[in-house]
């Protein structure tokens, strides 16, 4: 027989901080805390993400079958796209037996959290504004000019642009 147990969840690192759109990656450890008393069988564990907050996710493997006492680990993987707020994130996992979660006293299955913090001010972009088109001077005076041009576009959000006068010619 057996004595069923909650299965032991535990993510690392606990915490990590990072840009907007840069990935990180936890490990995801969880153990059959099953006593085995004779004839007790492996359990097989869904992984079930859940976010707070805003950040994508993804787990692999999604599933895990351990016998009594073996711990296996999957792999977590969370983005906090640019359009998302910054400042601190939740990720629970939450590994069910597919056998005993559904229990009413919830024997079958335990969770854990993981922080994933994102600096204000920081957007990782990697590629570079189109250039504006139609540049052209709108109108001119003795010694003052006006520039006119159609916006540029950006995959993450242009803040604006910066004209400078050169003294070449």
């Amino acid at each position: 027989g057996c004595h069923w147990r909650h299965p032991l969840v535990n993510i690392n690192p606990p915490v990590q901080t990072g840009l907007h759109g840069e990935a990180k990656t936890y490990t995801v450890s969880v153990t059959n805390e099953n006593i085995n008393k004779g004839g007790c069988p492996s359990s097989t564990y869904t992984l079930n993400p859940q976010a707070l907050g805003g950040p994508s996710y993804s787990i692999s493997p999604n599933t895990l079958t351990l016998t009594p006492g073996e711990t296996g680990n999957a792999t977590l993987t969370s983005t906090v796209d640019n359009d998302v707020f910054a400042g601190t994130h939740l990720i629970y996992v939450r590994a069910t037996d597919t056998e005993y979660g559904n229990l009413d006293n919830s024997l079958g299955w335990s969770w854990a959290q993981v922080v994933h913090k994102v600096e204000p001010g920081h957007i990782n972009d990697s590629s570079p504004p189109a250039i504006p088109s139609n540049l052209g001077i709108s109108t001119r005076a003795a010694n003052s000019v006006s520039l006119a041009w159609n916006a540029a576009s950006d995959n993450v959000g242009l803040t604006g642009y910066k004209v400078i006068r050169s003294t070449t010619d």
